[in-house]
């Protein structure tokens, strides 16, 4: 008996401890495409490993629109230190030249046409982050 005790609550520890290291979101909108489409699963894992090029899941960003979502699917564009892309240059009032400022990031949708990203509100900070996509789900 006190082994099943033992197998539960290491079972539970094991969950608790995924759940606070995994989460599934749901693509809400276009601005993925076509490499996510709206209602695609994605699996993330909650760290901030940012690389340029890489999928992340963040909160909203000052300035956003508001799209009715807890949270936004982007792109890394530019990290600290990177020149800041042409096409952010006008939302953070920047010229050419400039580099990302430490703790920030520049993030795009993959669908310009349909995406609010810092091409309109500027850059993300790394705290904004919430975790990087691992993977897809059906």
């Amino acid at each position: 008996m006190a082994w099943g005790i033992a197998a539960a609550t290491l079972v539970a520890g094991a969950l608790l401890a995924l759940r606070r290291l995994l989460l599934v979101v749901t693509v809400a909108g276009p601005s993925m495409e076509p490499a996510l489409r709206p209602g695609s699963r994605l699996l993330v894992l909650r760290i901030r490993r940012l690389r340029i090029g890489r999928v992340v899941v963040l909160h909203p960003v000052a300035g956003q629109p508001d799209l009715g979502g807890d949270l936004i699917v982007k792109r890394v564009a530019a990290l600290a230190g990177d020149p800041v892309p042409d096409s952010v240059l006008a939302a953070v009032g920047g010229q050419a030249g400039d580099r990302v400022p430490a703790g920030r990031v520049v993030v795009l949708g993959d669908h310009p046409w349909a995406s609010a990203d810092s091409r309109h509100w500027g850059f993300a900070t790394v705290a904004d982050v919430v975790g990087v996509m691992a993977g897809r789900l059906a």
